[in-house]
């Protein structure tokens, strides 16, 4: 029963966690319940397999043969049954180098789906009649053109499963052997002088590509060489059979944890259905209210119209679906402005009720009425309350729920800590830029625009016109950026930068095309310029005036 029933959802059907998690949980959502059941390979380097686009593409053009339906996501061995078909009908044998012979066979198959004119619905096209070859003797009206096609199909049918029990078989001594190597490679590092190292290198070195994946019988013939050798030494094989215990034992709490992990998500989907439920239910008696009060208002229509869609979704109890249901409703309440309106009627219509059975004592109803002040009341401190009430009782749900309404207790609080800190901090800021900017109200209301002009000889005589606002510094009229650099407006690799030595005292740097970075020190408060040119090894003072 169990096989048949793993046949359903499962696409290993010889997965036996995938059986067991099918069989014994209500599955709710078929398509993730599939997606979450593919378990993880343990081990080390799996054989080479093709990449996720070459992958992709042989999905869609096994798609276009009829030897594929899956989705184009890339998963080889979703799509690796189909690919063998493909081998078979082709009479073309397999290779050890998978990758390789799926490049090699590519513009075949490329050819082959361009020659066909409509795709095959694949599942139609595989059917297995093996049932059909059986019943050949009760059934003298069959035409013998169909039993021998029967016949034939069902040949296939059995060597390409042979063929992907061979390529199965395979990829499991190439494992075995990787984990072999790896181990004797370990058991080497500690030390241990069972082997004579010298004698050891030569086996080894021939077998290193086995940790890439790769075989044959050369290398199969090597592997059995360095085993046999290895076998003698009982130290080794116990360290062997230790590790081997530990891959099982990893293994298996890799499955105890996807296990758990199905079973919560089971509970957490069925607590989120009841949740929604609620909710719809609600709102649903909120609404009819509404029409029954206000039969001629507005929005009459649209509420009837509400009520239709909530009595036609409800038999769908898919976890998607009522959420989207959900959030078409809140978002009517909102638009129309009834929030406030719906709040007070739960309120009303829940709580009360709750509450006294809850005030007696009623572990259940205690644990409801903190469902009631979390999902639609939307206060978590009352929550809390009435969550600790009821886990105290012994109620286990309440327990986690108390609990994770803790941590979104303490993470509002920091959040609010934080933002209360960052307000502080802006605030302080804005006093801090609004001092500043006062302060230099006030100095520029008495500052004393200075301006000179400083003759240079340099290469030949030449003058600069120096001033200073008290905001920035300007050469020959061109404002410069005090602390910041420049740009030259010609070309943005030259550029100024003017340094603040004191209140009248400024170091300008330029940048410049023919004598390369010329540096000024200007004192406004002395009348001087120092000039230095890099490029020339110039250096001079000049009196300005």
């Amino acid at each position: 029963m169990a096989k048949r029933e793993a046949k359903k959802g499962c696409e290993i059907p010889s997965d036996y966690s995938c059986t067991v998690l099918f069989v014994n949980n209500a599955v709710i959502d078929l398509l993730l319940f599939k997606s979450l059941m593919s378990t993880p390979k343990v081990g080390l380097n799996e054989p080479p397999k093709p990449s996720t686009e070459v992958t992709k593409k042989m999905q869609r053009l096994l798609k276009k043969l009829g030897l594929y339906s899956g989705e184009v996501d890339g998963n080889f061995n979703k799509v690796k049954l189909g690919y063998y078909k493909w081998l078979t009908l082709n009479n073309i044998k397999t290779k050890q180098n998978l990758v390789r012979e799926i490049d090699e066979h590519m513009d075949l198959l490329e050819a082959q789906a361009k020659a066909v004119k409509q795709s095959v619905d694949s599942e139609t096209k595989q059917k297995t009649i093996i049932n059909d070859v059986t019943a050949e003797k009760t059934l003298p009206d069959v035409d013998q053109k169909q039993i021998d096609k029967s016949k034939k199909q069902a040949e296939t049918e059995a060597n390409l499963q042979e063929t992907i029990n061979q390529q199965d078989l395979l990829e499991s001594q190439i494992k075995d052997a990787q984990l072999y190597f790896n181990d004797l490679v370990n058991f080497l590092k500690t030390g241990d002088s069972s082997f004579d190292i010298k004698e050891l290198f030569q086996m080894v070195n021939d077998n290193k590509g086995i940790l890439e994946g790769k075989w044959g019988n050369d290398r199969a013939n090597n592997f059995s060489q360095l085993k046999e050798y290895t076998s003698k030494s009982p130290e080794f094989l116990a360290f062997h059979q230790l590790k081997n215990e530990e891959r099982q034992a990893e293994a298996a709490e890799v499955k105890r944890q996807a296990e758990a992990a199905e079973v919560k998500r089971q509970a957490d989907i069925l607590n989120n259905i009841y949740d929604l439920n609620q909710k719809i239910k609600n709102i649903s008696t909120y609404l009819t209210m509404y029409l029954q009060n206000n039969i001629i208002s507005d929005i009459s229509t649209d509420v009837f119209e509400k009520l239709e869609l909530i009595e036609s979704s409800l038999d769908n109890q898919n976890l998607w679906a009522l959420t989207v249901l959900n959030s078409q409703l809140k978002s009517f309440i909102s638009s129309n402005n009834l929030s406030g309106d719906y709040l007070q009627f739960v309120e009303s219509l829940v709580i009360p009720n709750l509450l006294r059975t809850a005030k007696q004592g009623d572990s259940e109803a205690q644990f409801n009425l903190g469902v009631t002040y979390e999902k639609i009341m939307q206060d978590d401190n009352q929550a809390l309350s009435w969550y600790i009430k009821s886990a105290k009782q012994g109620n286990a749900r309440a327990n986690q729920a108390a609990e994770l309404i803790k941590d979104k207790i303490d993470k509002d609080e920091a959040n609010e800590v934080k933002k209360i800190a960052e307000a502080e901090e802006k605030r302080k800021s804005e006093e801090k830029r609004i001092a500043a900017d006062k302060e230099e109200e006030e100095r520029l209301k008495n500052f004393r625009e200075v301006f000179m002009t400083c003759g240079h000889t340099v290469a030949e005589y030449f003058e600069i016109q120096w001033s200073y606002d008290g905001r920035k510094v300007y050469q020959d009229g061109f404002a410069l950026n005090i602390g910041t650099k420049t740009p030259n407006p010609i070309d943005n690799n030259f550029y100024w930068f003017v340094e603040r030595l004191s209140e009248y005292k400024f170091k300008v740097s330029s940048l410049t095309i023919f004598m390369g970075m010329q540096v000024f020190t200007v004192d406004f408060n002395n009348y001087q310029s120092l000039m230095e040119i890099e490029l020339l090894g110039a250096r001079e003072y000049s009196n300005c005036f």
